[in-house]
């Protein structure tokens, strides 16, 4: 494709995009494009609707959800430290804390307390959940604005003592324990489970592999 440009200072350029004049296009090539190689435009100044979330295994790292809802995980010594699919929600608007959702804890669609003109947004899960679990919160939580829950792949979850490795995870039924991870044993549970833990470290966060199913 050849540019329509009257004059060029370009020299031995290959150049995938016209030189269009007049029109601010967002396309950077350079100072006088000298032997310059463009294979797609780089566009500044351009507001995606990201969310940055902050990766609890690495220092100082944070990850952003991409325009499909994919949290952009890094891998650190060959472990993913957080990679998943995520949806956005409005969160209720209540300030119990029985209600509104915690970041790396578990949320449920609720009708209730919803903001105006929403008629289902996310609430913490229920006290020893069996069903309707959506997914863990990994950013946005709280009664206001909304929640980004990951309801598939890798995501890190408050944990009710530390979890085995390989073992199936439940939503805790323990009084105080609302919203957290617990390790469901080895067999698939009877009741919902939310998917297989990936670390027993003996932390309170820990990874897991989501993939919520009832038996």
């Amino acid at each position: 494709m050849e540019s329509v440009a009257t004059t060029s200072s370009c020299t031995s350029a290959r150049i995938a995009f016209p030189v269009i004049t007049s029109f601010a296009t967002g396309i950077q090539v350079g100072a006088n494009c000298s032997n310059v190689d463009i294979y797609k435009p780089i566009i500044t100044g351009l507001m995606t609707g990201a969310l940055p979330i902050t990766d609890n295994s690495v220092t100082g790292a944070t990850r952003v959800t991409d325009d499909n809802g994919v949290t952009l995980g890094v891998a650190t010594g060959g472990t993913v430290n957080s990679q998943s699919l995520n949806i956005l929600v409005p969160n209720q608007t209540s300030t119990s804390m029985t209600a509104e959702t915690v970041q790396y804890q578990l949320a449920s669609f609720t009708t209730s307390n919803c903001p105006s003109g929403v008629a289902l947004c996310a609430a913490l899960s229920p006290l020893g959940a069996t069903q309707g679990v959506v997914g863990i919160v990994v950013a946005g939580a709280g009664n206001s604005g909304n929640a980004v829950i990951a309801v598939s792949g890798i995501a890190k979850c408050t944990f009710v003592g530390a979890p085995t490795a390989g073992n199936y995870v439940v939503a805790a039924s323990a009084t105080n324990n609302q919203g957290l991870c617990k390790d469901g044993g080895s067999s698939p549970p009877t009741t919902e489970y939310l998917g297989i833990a990936l670390e027993n470290t003996g932390t309170s966060k820990n990874r897991v592999a989501l993939s919520i199913q009832k038996q």
